[in-house]
């Protein structure tokens, strides 16, 4: 009886020392054991010992296995899914260019820049009562278009002076509104249609100094000039308007001219896309206009 005690003593001895290495001994083990038996008799008893130890080595190393590999499994889905959903650096970086590139080239940089610091562009848009500030407008549907292109790199900023031509806007110095934002780009329908009749030349004088003002503030602006919207067979506001992107071009600001957009002034067709009186676009006509601008400011 005490040989058998040892047998067994032994068997549990070496069993444990096989769960502490974690299987690193079990050949060591398997020799051993032979070694026991061989030493204390071959029983029956020892014979069905050493086969329940073995069974149960089996079952502790088949199930460490599969949870090993289980979890192993696991952690590697993870890691693949966490490395499909996170864009790289490279990849945001590439998200980025690709939006930038819709931009116009003159605002690229800009852009970037505003988007390396977190401070949005000031973008003002500002012109008589056919730069409308109500919903539904052109300047709403375009600073919309803009904010879920470019997402916070703009802040678009509408006002709108009516009744006003550009000798009140001086007088009145109703321009200093905008000077006062400082803005980065600054989107101009200068007043033209109610100064019909006037004087071009005087006009353009206004709006020179209208200019200057702003720029004498924040010499970087980026300016762009558009006429107000075509009305119905008018006779000398069509020679004012080419005359104001003549004086765009030779001062160096960026002339976008919508009418294109419009049909022809001489076609009776154009009053479906204004108000009565021709003052300012109606919905169709504020579709046009934005349209136009947000084909050139999202490319």
């Amino acid at each position: 009886m005490k040989s058998d005690n040892l047998s067994f003593h032994s068997i549990f001895l070496l069993k444990s020392i096989f769960l502490f290495v974690n299987g690193q001994f079990l050949l060591n083990f398997d020799i051993i054991f032979v070694e026991i038996c061989c030493t204390e008799g071959k029983t029956l008893e020892k014979v069905l010992a050493l086969v329940s130890c073995l069974a149960t080595i089996c079952v502790i190393i088949v199930g460490q296995i599969y949870w090993e590999g289980k979890i192993k499994s696991h952690a590697e889905a993870a890691h693949t899914m966490t490395e499909e959903s996170a864009p790289t650096i490279d990849k945001v970086e590439e998200i980025d260019e690709l939006t930038f590139n819709q931009l116009p080239q003159e605002l690229v940089e800009k852009a970037k820049l505003a988007k390396q610091t977190g401070e949005k562009l000031k973008f003002v848009i500002y012109g008589s009562e056919a730069t409308s500030t109500d919903e539904g407008a052109w300047p709403q549907l375009l600073k919309d278009q803009l904010e879920e292109n470019y997402g916070d790199i703009f802040d678009v900023l509408i006002y709108s002076d009516e009744d006003k031509t550009t000798y009140d806007v001086i007088d009145e110095k109703l321009y200093e509104k905008v000077v006062g934002e400082q803005p980065d780009v600054f989107l101009f329908e200068p007043f033209i249609l109610k100064d019909n009749g006037l004087g071009i030349d005087q006009t353009l004088e206004n709006i020179s100094f209208i200019l200057e003002e702003i720029k004498s503030k924040h010499p970087d602006v980026t300016i762009y000039i558009q006429p107000a919207h075509p009305i119905y067979n008018a006779i000398y506001y069509p020679r004012e308007v080419d005359e104001l992107g003549q004086f765009s071009e030779e001062n160096g600001y960026i002339y976008l001219n919508h009418w294109s957009s419009w049909p022809e002034q001489d076609n009776e067709q154009i009053l479906d896309f204004l108000t009565e009186g021709q003052n300012k676009p109606n919905e169709d006509g504020n579709k046009v206009w934005a349209e136009f601008l947000i084909n050139y400011f999202v490319k």
